[in-house]
Formats: C-alpha cells, sequence, structure tokens
C-alpha cells in the first residue's frame, strides 16, 4: 500500500512540473425566467418549480448547443485572423505564433481586413442591414431609398428574412426570381425595389423641418420595424411624431432622426446612429454603458462578418478542410472540445446564470465569454420570437381571410335587398300578410253588398211600371250612371294602395267631388224624367226611383271595388311567389354572414391571445449581462502539494479498498479460524505456503516445529487410547495436490531422526525414504477389501504406521481399514474453498473412527502460522529492530 501510495505521489510530482498556467473568467447573466411579468391575468406571473427548471435546462442547452459553439469558435478564429500582429487584448503573441503556423494559408486569405464602399461592394457581400435603408437629402428634395437588398447568413431561412423585412416570402421569391425555399450563405437578395421621393416645396418647412431626417412608411411596416432599421427606440419614435396610436400608414412620413445624430460616410449619405448619451447629454455609466462596451467589443463590423461568412462557406465544403477538423478535432481555444469545457450554472435559486471558462491564455478567456455572452442574447431573443411569431402570422392571415369572407357575404347581402327591394323581410311579410287578409275580408264583404244591391235593384226595376222602365233606360241616365261607375272604380283602387303620393292624394279628392257632383246630377234627371207619382201598387215613384238609384249606385260601387280587389288579390299572390323563396335563400345568407361573423370574432379572440403571448414571451427574452467578463490578470493557484497529498492518500486508499473487498469476498480457507468454523474439527498443524525464494523467512525451523507438534499429537492419541501396537495413523485428503505425501515425508523423516520405530505406506513413488522404512502399495481391489494393512501389506511390524490414503473423490477408500486407525489427519490446501463434499467426507470418517480427525492446514500465508507458532522467525533491518527495542523498553 505504501509503494502504491508512494508511485502514485511521484507520477502526481512529475506531470504537475510543468503544468502550464490556467486562467479563469467569469460572467453573471440575468434570464428574468422565474421573476418576470406577465401581461395575462389568468396566467400567474410566477412558473412552477418544473417549468422553471425546464426553462433553465433549455437555456444552458442553447449555450452548450454545438450551433453556438462553432459560432463562438469561428468568432473568434476570425477576430484573431483580422489582427495583423498579436495584440494582447485579443490573444498573445505565443498562441498568436502558433495560429498562425497551424492555419494554412488559403485560409488565411479568407480574412477581410478592410472593404471599400462604393458601388462595387457587392462583390465583397456587404451585409450590413443598415446600408440599405439610409435617407438620402439634397437641397431640393428628400428621397428615401427603399431598394433594399440583404445578404444571407449562415443560419438564415426565407422565413426568418421575411420576419425581419416584413415581406411576405413569396414576394421574395418573386422579387429574387427563386423557384424553391433553398438559399445559402452569403446569397444577395432583393427585398424591395421601391423608391419614395418628397419635395421640400411641397410642404412648408421650419427651422426645425429643416434639421430632421425623415422615412416614408413601406407597407406592412410597424413602430417596432422601423425602429430596429435605424436602431432607436419605438419611445423615441413616438415622441419625435407626436403619434396618438401604434399603427402606421404606408407611405406615412416619420421623423427618424436629427442633423446632429447622423454620420456623412462616402457616398454622401446619412445614416442614423443610436444615441449614447442621455437627455442632458451625460455620460452613459452604469448597465448602459456596459451593454454599449459589450456591443463594441463583440465587433459587428463588416469586416469581421464578412470574414465569418467565409470561414463558414469554407467549413461547408466539405468534411476535410482545415476549419472543420480545427473545429472537431482536440485544438486549443478553437475546438468543439475546448469549447465545451465553459461551465454554466444556476446561481443559487435566482433568476442569474454563472458563465466560467478557463484557458492558458487571458485574453482569449475574456473574449470567448464576451462573444458567447453575445450569441445567448442573441439566439435567445431569437428562439422566444419565433415561439410565437409563426401563430401571431397564422391568426393575422386567418382573421384577415374571416374578415373578406364576413364582407362578401355582408356584400352579398346588401345586393340581394337591393335587388329584391327588402328593408325588413320579416317586418315586410307580416305587412303583405295582414293586408292580404284585410283586403280577402274586403272582397267577401264588397261581393256580398254587389249581390244585395243587384238583387235590389232587380226587384225594384220589377215594381217600376213599363214608362219607368223607359225612362230608366234613357241615355243620359245611362251615361252618367256608366261615369260613375268608372269614377267610382277609380276611387276604390286609389283608396286600396298602399302608399300614395300627392299626386295621387290630389287625383283621389278630385274623383270624390265628381262621384258626388254626379251622384247629384243622376237624381237630377231621374226627377225630371218620371212624372209619375205613383207605381201599379201605389208607391209613390220617386221613392222607389231614389231605392233604385242608391242600390245601383252601391252596386256599381260594390262592382268596382271588387274588381280592384281581385287585382289586387292576384298581385298578393305572385308577391307570395316572390317572397316565399326570397325568404329562404335569405335565411341562406344571413346563416353565411353568422357563422362568418362567429368564425371571425374566434380568431381575432385567438389572434389577440396570441399577441399577448408574445408580449409575454418579449417581456421573458430580456436577457442581460449583469457581470461583465473581466480579464484575469493572474492565473489559477495550482496547489501542486495538496495534488501530491491526495495522490499520496488516493494510491494508499486505493489498495487498502482494494485488499478489503477482495478480503471479504475471498471463500478459500487461507486460515485456520476458518477451517475451524467450517468443519468443527481441531486444528493438528499449519504449514505455511514456501517460495522458490527464501532469503529472510526461516521455513526449515517452521517445519520442524510443526512437525513436532504433529509426532506430539500422535503420541497424546496413542497414550489416550491405550498402547496399541502398531499404532496407524491415516493421512487423508479430499483431493489431489492437498500435500498429503509432502505431510507424510516430513512427519517420517521427523520420526526417524528422534528413532522411533516407524514405517510410511504410500501410494505414491515419489518419496525417497530408506526402503526399510517405507513401502508402496497399489490402491486396487485387494486395497479396497483389506480389514487391516496386514492383507496388501506385510510390513506391519512396527511400532508406528503412517499411511497415505488416495484422494477420497476420485478413490474408494477401505472402511474396515479406516476402522483400524488410531488417529487420522484431514489434510486441506489453504488456497481453496472448503465445499460440502469435505463436510461429507468428515462426517463419514467420524462415524468410522473412534476419535474423531484433525484437520492439517497446508500452503497458508506465513501470518497465518503465528497463530499456531508464535513469531514467524525472519531477518530485520537494523531500523526494524531499533523501533522494536524501543517500544518493548517502553512497555
Amino acid at each position: 500500500m505504501l509503494f502504491a501510495a508512494l508511485f502514485m505521489a511521484i507520477l502526481v510530482y512529475f506531470f504537475t512540473k510543468n503544468i502550464p498556467h490556467t486562467y479563469e473568467s467569469k460572467a453573471k447573466v440575468y434570464t428574468g425566467l422565474g421573476s418576470g411579468q406577465s401581461l395575462d391575468p389568468n396566467k400567474p406571473a410566477f412558473m412552477d418549480i418544473y417549468s422553471l427548471n425546464n426553462a433553465f435546462d433549455n437555456l444552458i442547452t442553447i449555450i452548450k448547443s454545438r450551433e453556438t459553439l462553432e459560432e463562438v469558435s469561428l468568432r473568434l478564429l476570425a477576430k484573431h485572423l483580422l489582427l495583423e500582429k498579436a495584440d494582447p487584448k485579443f490573444i498573445s503573441e505565443k498562441n498568436y505564433k502558433e495560429l498562425m503556423e497551424l492555419v494554412p494559408s488559403d485560409v488565411k486569405a479568407l480574412a477581410v481586413r478592410k472593404l471599400i464602399n462604393n458601388k462595387t461592394s457587392d462583390k465583397l457581400n456587404d451585409t450590413s442591414a443598415n446600408e440599405n435603408l439610409k435617407v438620402e437629402k439634397t437641397p431640393e428634395k428628400i428621397t428615401t431609398k427603399n431598394d433594399i437588398t440583404h445578404i444571407v447568413q449562415y443560419d438564415e431561412t426565407l422565413y426568418s428574412i421575411s420576419k425581419k423585412y416584413n415581406i411576405a416570402i413569396s414576394e421574395i421569391q418573386k422579387l429574387n426570381n427563386l423557384i424553391d425555399f433553398n438559399i445559402r450563405p452569403g446569397q444577395k437578395l432583393i427585398i424591395s425595389k421601391s423608391y419614395k421621393t418628397e419635395n421640400i416645396e411641397d410642404t412648408p418647412t421650419t427651422s426645425e423641418d429643416q434639421n430632421n431626417i425623415y422615412y416614408f412608411v413601406n407597407e406592412n411596416e410597424t413602430l417596432e420595424l422601423v425602429s430596429q432599421k435605424f436602431n432607436i427606440s419605438v419611445k423615441d419614435l413616438i415622441m419625435w411624431n407626436s403619434l396618438h396610436e401604434r399603427q402606421l400608414k404606408t407611405g406615412q412620413k416619420l421623423i427618424i432622426g436629427k442633423k446632429n445624430d447622423k454620420i456623412d460616410n462616402d457616398n454622401g449619405k446619412t445614416e442614423v446612429q443610436p444615441k449614447t448619451a442621455n437627455k442632458n447629454n451625460e455620460e452613459v455609466i452604469g448597465q448602459s454603458a456596459l451593454e454599449k462596451r459589450l456591443d463594441k467589443d463583440f465587433d459587428n463590423s463588416p469586416e469581421l462578418e464578412q470574414t465569418l461568412r467565409n470561414l463558414y462557406e469554407y467549413k461547408s465544403r466539405n468534411d476535410t478542410n482545415f476549419i472543420y477538423g480545427l473545429l472537431n478535432y482536440n485544438y486549443k481555444h478553437y475546438s468543439l472540445a475546448a469549447l465545451g469545457e465553459i461551465m454554466v450554472e444556476r446561481v443559487q435559486t435566482s433568476d442569474l446564470i454563472e458563465i466560467s471558462y478557463e484557458s492558458d491564455d487571458p485574453a482569449i478567456c475574456q473574449q470567448t465569454l464576451i462573444i458567447l455572452c453575445k450569441i445567448l442574447i442573441k439566439n435567445f431573443k431569437q428562439i422566444k420570437a419565433n415561439q410565437s411569431d409563426e401563430v401571431v402570422n397564422y391568426f393575422t392571415k386567418q382573421v384577415e381571410n374571416a374578415r373578406e369572407r364576413l364582407q362578401k357575404a355582408e356584400d352579398e347581402l346588401l345586393q340581394f335587398n337591393k335587388e329584391n327591394n327588402i328593408i325588413n323581410y320579416d317586418e315586410q311579410t307580416k305587412n303583405i300578410a295582414a293586408k292580404k287578409e284585410d283586403l280577402e275580408s274586403a272582397y267577401q264583404d264588397e261581393r256580398m253588398n254587389m249581390v244585395s244591391a243587384q238583387a235590389a235593384i232587380q226587384k225594384l226595376e220589377a215594381k217600376i211600371a213599363n214608362q219607368g222602365q223607359i225612362n230608366l233606360k234613357n241615355s243620359e241616365i245611362i251615361s252618367k250612371r256608366n261615369e260613375l261607375a268608372e269614377v267610382t272604380s277609380r276611387i276604390t283602387y286609389l283608396e286600396t294602395e298602399t302608399e300614395r303620393n300627392s299626386q295621387q292624394e290630389q287625383e283621389l279628392k278630385t274623383l270624390k267631388s265628381r262621384s258626388e257632383k254626379l251622384k247629384a246630377e243622376l237624381q237630377k234627371a231621374i226627377d225630371e224624367w218620371f212624372n209619375l207619382t205613383n207605381t201599379s201598387e201605389g208607391m209613390p215613384a220617386k221613392d222607389m226611383l231614389n231605392q233604385w238609384l242608391d242600390n245601383v249606385i252601391r252596386y256599381e260601387e260594390s262592382k268596382a271595388k271588387v274588381d280592384v280587389y281581385t287585382s289586387r288579390i292576384a298581385n298578393f299572390s305572385k308577391n307570395y311567389e316572390t317572397f316565399a323563396p326570397l325568404g329562404a335563400q335569405l335565411k341562406r345568407i344571413e346563416r353565411e354572414i353568422s357563422v362568418s361573423e362567429q368564425e371571425y370574432l374566434s380568431l381575432l379572440n385567438s389572434l389577440n391571445e396570441g399577441k399577448l403571448k408574445q408580449q409575454n414571451i418579449e417581456l421573458t427574452s430580456n436577457v442581460k449581462v449583469i457581470d461583465y467578463p473581466y480579464y484575469p490578470l493572474s492565473p489559477k493557484v495550482i496547489k501542486r502539494k495538496f495534488l501530491v497529498a491526495m495522490a499520496f492518500l488516493f494510491g494508499f486508499f486505493v489498495i487498502f479498498i482494494l485488499l478489503i473487498f477482495f478480503d471479504y469476498f475471498d471463500q478459500s480457507i487461507k486460515n485456520q479460524e476458518r477451517i475451524k468454523e467450517k468443519s468443527k474439527l481441531e486444528v493438528a498443524g499449519v504449514f505455511p505456503h514456501i517460495p522458490k525464494r527464501n532469503r529472510r523467512i526461516n521455513y526449515e525451523l517452521i517445519k520442524d516445529r510443526m512437525a513436532d507438534l504433529i509426532i506430539q499429537d500422535i503420541n497424546l492419541t496413542k497414550t489416550a487410547v491405550g498402547n496399541k501396537y502398531p499404532n496407524i495413523t491415516g493421512i487423508i485428503s479430499n483431493g489431489e495436490g492437498e500435500g498429503k505425501t509432502f505431510l507424510l515425508k516430513i512427519i517420517g523423516e521427523k520420526m526417524l531422526s528422534y528413532g522411533l520405530d516407524v514405517h510410511c505406506l504410500s501410494h505414491s513413488d515419489s518419496i525417497t525414504l530408506n526402503q526399510n522404512h517405507f513401502s508402496l502399495y497399489q490402491p486396487d481391489l485387494k486395497y479396497n477389501t483389506a480389514k487391516n494393512i496386514s492383507e496388501f501389506n506385510p510390513n506391519t511390524n512396527h511400532e508406528y504406521i503412517l499411511i497415505e490414503i488416495p484422494a477420497l473423490l476420485t478413490h474408494n477408500f477401505p472402511s474396515d481399514l479406516i476402522k483400524t486407525f488410531s488417529n487420522a489427519y484431514y489434510v486441506c490446501n489453504a488456497k481453496r474453498k472448503f465445499s460440502n463434499a469435505d463436510t461429507n467426507s468428515l462426517e463419514a470418517l467420524s462415524k468410522l473412527m473412534f476419535s474423531k480427525p484433525k484437520i492439517i492446514l497446508n500452503n497458508t500465508a506465513t501470518e497465518a502460522v503465528e497463530s499456531v507458532f508464535g513469531e514467524v522467525p525472519r531477518k530485520r533491518s537494523k531500523l526494524r529492530l531499533f523501533f522494536k527495542n524501543s517500544l518493548y523498553r517502553r512497555k
């Protein structure tokens, strides 16, 4: 154990001798995941613990993702390739030289150190989004150039580009003649081809207007999109333009900056720049300065962006190029394996995460974290925004489609009502039905009046004398009667009209006056023509003629009304035939309107919920760097002594634990305590394993001492059972190779050296003893059936006989012979397991013998002998003897 511990300590000491210095930098980022606000009153502002842990796991996964680490690596490499010499702010001189030696010339050529800002700059793939959104100003007019082009980034799609510029994907495909959705990094896309110009003379200007820079809103543009284009806050846009609502109209003129906020470039264009000071023009400090510094260190220069695109394009060519290998092999600083050592963890239960990174270069350590923080903010916002943008866009389109369907259905209803003169179908049909009932009732009444008047006329005419009938047929009376009938018919027609204009009212009034006049004239004509005063029945003729006239007038009026009512009823029947199918069609149109309206309201509600969720996501995606990645000035302290000490302890305890482990699971016999526990028998002797090279331990002394103990035990047994002649001792084992022959030889030689009369019997010819005291026998049938030794060996005239019995597992043993044994020793190899076969053998032997057999343990560890022999004699160093004697003196 001490050797292993020292070996481990020396190894650690050797390998930490030239260990490089390590620098560490850290950054803390506020996520707002747990304590974010919610605009939805039905949704709690705080998430449950499971959702919160899931949100943090997602954020950490974004940081550790392959795409994020690839962008960090290539941005870091692009920065270093753009350096003309080593800059301690970005990379040390040593690492810069190593990088320049490592990078091939074709990769170095990908670095674009300067871009020319002219008409040929498109060839260099300048992708600055603000370049296409500049505002030109001349003394005569202000022109907004909307011919927008975009250079595709490596991680962009048509959908993300359409969202960025708020333009339909189909429009981008149309402008660029794209037949599918496939685009490649570095590809130049046209976003818009329109121009808008406003002459200054067209609008009154003031001194303040002349200092403003204007922008004309494109179709579907919002305040947020304009603010992002020109890096202006939405609050400033609303304040500068005195906006009362957030909705913008196409062509609307917006103030997007002041003259003091522009920078003239080589092309004479003006560019709106973000504010860097507060309202009082004070220097920005605190968190705002931190964000500004982070943007500056991130360095979004066109040169860097173009170099980055070149590196991505080079990497994507195949999987055998240098950039691909740099990322996937174990290159320090730039490989994914090296960047995978970035540690990210949540700060206790707060909304903060801590990002730490270790490197042998302090500048690279800081720059790596700076780039990572910025990429994290960008990717996190992009992922969050994409979660709801698609939903909002979907429901926006569906709401617009539903609104169009609803508008179409309402227009169809309006056109239907106009074509069929319908104001209120239900009221109109109810009115028609009521008028028809009134008309039919009046028709029946007038028909009855007409019939009764006709009957009265016929009766009166029958009573009048022939002269009266002749007079009644006078042409004047007939003429006035017919005219009265026509006037009455016209009056009835006008009175049955539902709606009459002023002209009809005047006509009706005139006709009624004419009717009264005709009645008077008719009465006068009758009075003049009839001279008879009495009828044949003695009635006054004048009274009868008056009755006749009244009935004639009533008859004519009723007849005219019946004709008019008949015509009206026919018209009402036609109206019924017209209105009946119109009702079904009207119900269908109204049902379509109801369904479209419900669909529109439902989609509008879903759209509002999607926008609310979108705003909630914006609130929870406000990731900010709280602790800026610092530049480490001194390396981490390497506790070399501590590491060496820990290595020593580790080596010691590992071996110690392994020994305990092996000892615990070792099922071998090993020592006399275990054999006693297993066999329940006494142990007569313990013989150690004797190695071929023996320098320190006196094994001969141990063998002699153990042989003496066994001889002593044989004599004690002889005394206990009486002086039985000969005294037979059996040496038995369950299997081969247990050491029976070895023990027979040692004990036999030792007894002979004491002058005892002993004879050894064995079935193995490997023993070399005096022929007078040793003989071989064969374990054949004669041996198996023997009842005493003399039956298979005549040499029995000795005081002590030692016999080696063949292995019990491979040979039969003579039961009658074993009964004659005075004692028996069961030999076991200490390095094997004590099995059930051993237990059964010992039980069988115990039943046959007068006294139980005893165990001789062979091939044990030297330490196991000390329990029987005492301290094992060995050669000890002077230092060991000194400490041992010192301890004894103290005792």
